[in-house]
């Protein structure tokens, strides 16, 4: 998706942003030493045992968030949306003190492509017009980001003692996935291949999506 979204930033506002800049990962390292060396995406590669219970779940969650969200640069998302897509990004605090991080941040730039591509909006040139309907309700929360709402949430509980809180939270968690608490038991392994399986074909529709409008 950096890729992707880097490549339109160039084409439509002739501003070079490499994708090492958008996130924390080192492109030569891994193709010379491959994906599965990078100590944020080691973790989550190791083969599935076919028993998974709640702790290891939320252990492999935690560090699939690490990969995902932790290691974007929050600054440079902030950089694309403010500066380059003219958005004011005051008015979708929920408060004055609401310091807008790196998923918000995503889902407001992701729908400000998506604008573009359902209207047929050019991204630079009718960029207030864009900016006018992100602010008539239509910010959405793109199903992306509502998994990586979703993934935050759970690894919060991987250092949390259990509870009714916690289960209620796990619960919701799981449901935004289409995955049922009561269909899980003791064994998370389903849920876990489920998770990798969405955020893969999300990822792989924003690709198009982005590619569609370069």
């Amino acid at each position: 998706m950096q890729n992707a979204l880097s490549q339109l930033i160039f084409n439509y506002f002739e501003t070079n942003l490499k994708t090492d800049e958008l996130i924390r990962l080192d492109k030569k390292k891994l193709k010379h030493y491959g994906w599965c060396t990078e100590e944020t995406i080691q973790p989550i590669t190791h083969h599935l045992r076919h028993k998974l219970d709640k702790q290891n779940f939320l252990f492999r969650v935690k560090k699939l968030h690490h990969f995902l969200v932790e290691n974007l640069v929050e600054r440079k998302l902030r950089y694309i949306a403010s500066d380059i897509f003219g958005i004011d990004l005051n008015k979708f605090k929920r408060n004055p003190d609401e310091v807008i991080r790196s998923i918000k941040l995503l889902n407001i730039i992701l729908n400000y492509i998506r604008i573009s591509e359902e209207t047929g909006l050019n991204l630079n040139q009718d960029s207030a017009e864009i900016n006018n309907r992100l602010l008539e309700n239509e910010l959405v929360e793109i199903e992306l980001i509502k998994h990586l709402n979703a993934i935050n949430n759970l690894r919060q509980l991987d250092s949390h003692k259990g509870g009714t809180k916690s289960d209620e939270k796990l619960t919701k968690a799981l449901n935004i996935f289409g995955l049922e608490k009561n269909q899980v038991h003791d064994n998370y392994l389903d849920a876990c291949e489920t998770i990798y399986d969405k955020i893969e074909l999300e990822l792989r529709e924003l690709r198009k999506t982005t590619h569609n409008i370069l």
